[in-house]
């Protein structure tokens, strides 16, 4: 779960966390958090774009980026 959290957050965000703060949120050694990030990666052959929406879930995003 948390390589797939990780994975997600890089690739939404310009400026995202470092292994190291993962590390230190997660109790686990950046070098397994870079281990657990290409795993998944390499699971998914790096294709992380889900594509789009429907547009029931896209309203909802907009709605809950809005009540921020």
């Amino acid at each position: 779960f948390l390589a797939s959290l990780i994975l997600a957050s890089k690739f939404m965000q310009d400026r995202c966390y470092s292994n190291r703060a993962w590390a230190k949120l997660s109790g686990l050694s950046p070098r397994e958090i870079g281990r657990c990030e290409r795993a998944l990666g390499e699971a998914l052959e790096w294709r992380l774009w889900v594509g789009k929406l429907p547009a029931a879930q896209s309203n909802l995003g907009r709605s809950l980026t809005k009540s921020k």
